[in-house]
């Protein structure tokens, strides 16, 4: 098991490589080293999980719950920014998209994927697994899970966001079969399933990133930029 292990990690150092390699062939130096910098994780990464000793559940999820916290801190900090700036600045466009996650210096697409991720560790633990919690601690994680999910919709990135539908879907399928109440757990997953899509497309900026991912009546050329789909 440690050999495969060792195998799959070796093929990530090898990809990382394979960067280096097309360095040599690229005609802007300055920006090839820089994405090195941003992939130099695919490098240390996998050494990482090599060398570390195993960690056992409890270390585990402590390091997960503090990756949590740490998205949930920053999607607070933002959106207290960005409210900030709304009342006294009148600016809305700090709510959406890349204006947002500056706020924090990141860069929407990561942060909304972050949130993402938080989200399926926060279910897995307290939604799947069921573990005893008191109110507070249950009012917590509701909490977190409201402003994860905003960051996520604000943020306006379409993969995450299909990802996180997705991801509820999925759960919903889960708690329906498990709940003994049927009528009232799909009512509330109809009520939930309306309101998020409701969220979605109300948002002018979200709206018109969709619509540009399927080029909507033609009306998204390369000079009418939304997002990347254009210039892929």
């Amino acid at each position: 098991k440690n050999k495969q292990l060792f195998g799959v990690m070796t093929l990530f150092v090898l990809l990382f490589v394979i960067h280096i390699i097309g360095l040599l062939k690229s005609d802007n130096l300055h920006e090839g080293v820089f994405e090195l910098q941003k992939k130099f994780s695919i490098f240390i990464f996998p050494l990482i999980v090599i060398f570390t000793p195993k960690l056992n559940r409890n270390q585990l999820k402590i390091i997960l719950l503090d990756f949590v916290f740490s998205c949930v801190s920053v999607g607070v900090f933002c959106l207290s920014v960005a409210l900030y700036k709304f009342i006294f600045n009148n600016d809305s466009s700090f709510w959406f998209y890349h204006p947002l996650s500056r706020i924090a210096g990141m860069h929407a697409v990561y942060l909304s994927l972050y949130c993402c991720f938080s989200i399926a560790i926060l279910l897995y633990f307290y939604g799947i697994k069921k573990e005893n919690l008191k109110f507070n601690e249950i009012t917590l994680v509701i909490l977190s899970l409201i402003v994860l999910s905003i960051m996520v919709f604000l943020l306006s990135g379409r993969i995450q966001i299909g990802l996180l539908i997705l991801g509820y879907v999925a759960y919903s399928v889960f708690y329906f079969i498990k709940s003994k109440k049927k009528l009232q757990s799909l009512l509330l997953i109809l009520f939930f399933g309306i309101g998020t899509a409701c969220f979605i497309f109300l948002p002018k900026v979200n709206r018109e990133r969709f619509k540009e991912a399927i080029n909507y009546k033609g009306e998204y050329p390369i000079e009418k930029q939304w997002g990347g789909r254009a210039l892929r």
